[in-house]
């Protein structure tokens, strides 16, 4: 019998790993895991059909010979089968079937197309993660809807924002990877709006069941659809990076593609103006949510938060997410300076400052690594004045990405523990220091050791009482600590 996908095996030493318990084994396969050679005709991206040494189907994924991981899974068989087996010859469904964890030996059904079972696979899995957020609390304010593997759709990012009138949205896909690019070109470029309008019509209905419908029910017809397919990460995948201004898939209560790149979101009860089509990642960085969260509760706890205006020096702070809720939790009692190499995120953060009435802003561009000497040129002379001789009651630093690939490690540690090293020793003693790093090749230990050496640099003393990662809303799996990136730690210094 003709196979209905392109069949590649694992060699056999590399099957432990993929098979560590139906659920649990990890869920990328390396191309030097893969038997050669490999199939021919074959595109980046094309879902196909894996095998064990032995000829046993145990997966279905796609499959990228332009990576180093080659194959990404997408649904686990439940029952190991011999190539020969036998399939259901049960008549297919009319519609797609909505498909959440794994695949039955009879799920793919004879005549039924890649685009269907994709389409199916799509709609549960959206479905399947908005009920997650929605028990964890997050479905009233904008969060991550998907986490690429952590949800089962590997490569694909999902935000929902939520716009500050509460009557509209933005659904944002991010498509990092071959197999979720690939089907972008569907349906004449429509396959994921068509995607999310079942899944939202879905959803809709569970809230008119639950009686929610007036108070949070958003029409679809004022859903904005955006596709970015601008990462950096693209290039591991052979990808280029497209105009986002051009996979704008719908446009709702916006009134142009141009629009977008300023429209106010809310984030737990706060307002942000933000770029959807131009802004870093897909316009906001939601994974700091509950780190964010716990300090401001942390502050409004403080004998003195109502009688005292805080001083804070926020590095690298994109919008001023942390800011902003500082300032919010503080009723507006709090002088913030901000430092940042981008004059548009600093402009953005200097409005959504105002909006919760901050009683001072000052914004100054530069690189917040030039506050230090030792790095082999001198500070800067505006930052001299504005920042090297004065002390702050609380200081964020929480830069971009310094390690990116692991060839990044050593001068990415340096740069860590130097920021660190800065940020510590504009603390006033007594205050807060907020230190974090989105590198997912930083270890939890080094980043310790990059604390450790930037606050024997600065000749203090910090007492760390709190050591977060990414929000509830970017979920974690225990076999695949690849999507553990997010490490933010807290602490007194004297």
């Amino acid at each position: 019998m003709k196979n209905r996908f392109p069949v590649i095996a694992l060699k056999k030493d590399a099957e432990r790993r993929f098979r560590a318990g139906q659920d649990s084994g990890h869920p990328w396969v390396y191309s030097n895991e893969i038997q050669t050679p490999f199939p021919a005709k074959c595109d980046g991206g094309e879902l196909v059909e894996l095998r064990d040494s032995h000829g046993n189907v145990i997966a279905y994924g796609y499959f990228n010979t332009h990576s180093l991981i080659a194959f990404r899974t997408l649904i686990r068989a439940d029952v190991p089968r011999t190539p020969h087996s036998s399939r259901s010859s049960s008549s297919k469904d009319s519609a797609p079937k909505e498909v959440t964890s794994h695949v039955s030996k009879d799920l793919i059904q004879p005549g039924e197309t890649e685009e269907s079972l994709v389409f199916g696979l799509l709609v549960g899995r959206l479905r399947k993660a908005w009920k997650m957020r929605e028990v964890l609390g997050h479905s009233g304010t904008s969060f991550r809807w998907v986490f690429a593997e952590a949800d089962d759709l590997p490569g694909l990012i999902v935000d929902r924002y939520l716009f500050e009138n509460q009557k509209s949205q933005a659904i944002v896909f991010q498509l990092n990877t071959a197999g979720v690019d690939r089907w972008a070109s569907w349906q004449g470029g429509q396959f994921y709006l068509k995607v999310i309008e079942t899944v939202w019509e879905k959803i809709s209905a569970d809230l008119v069941a639950a009686g929610q419908h007036n108070s949070r029910r958003i029409d679809f017809k004022n859903t904005t659809v955006i596709l970015r397919q601008d990462s950096g990460a693209r290039a591991r995948e052979g990808l280029k990076e497209i105009d986002v201004s051009q996979t704008v898939l719908q446009l709702g209560q916006v009134s142009s593609v141009a629009a977008l790149s300023d429209v106010w979101i809310d984030v737990d009860q706060a307002a942000f103006t933000v770029d959807l089509i131009g802004g870093q990642k897909t316009g906001f960085f939601l994974d700091q949510r509950e780190s964010v969260r716990w300090l401001c509760q942390v502050l409004t706890n403080q004998p003195q938060a109502g009688a005292k205006d805080f001083s804070v020096l926020d590095l690298c702070p994109y919008v001023g997410q942390w800011s902003v809720q500082i300032a919010k939790a503080l009723k507006g009692r709090v002088s913030a300076t901000l430092l940042d190499v981008s004059e548009d995120a600093l402009e953005r953060a200097a409005e959504n400052l105002k909006r919760v009435e901050a009683r001072k802003v000052e914004i100054i561009k530069g690189d917040a690594l030039s506050l230090d000497e030792s790095l082999g040129e001198k500070v800067p002379e505006q930052l001299s004045e504005k920042i090297k001789n004065k002390s702050f009651d609380i200081v964020v630093a929480d830069p971009p990405a310094f390690i990116k690939s692991r060839k990044d490690l050593g001068p990415g540690k340096a740069a860590y523990a130097s920021l660190f090293g800065q940020a510590i020793s504009k603390v006033k003693s007594g205050g807060f220091i907020v230190a974090s790093s989105c590198s997912g090749l930083l270890t939890e230990e080094d980043f310790s050791d990059a604390l450790f050496k930037g606050q024997a640099k600065a000749d203090r003393t910090v007492r760390w009482f709190y050591r977060g990662g990414h929000a509830t809303d970017h979920p974690i799996l225990a076999q695949f600590p690849e999507g553990k990136y997010l490490k933010t730690w807290i602490g007194l210094v004297n």
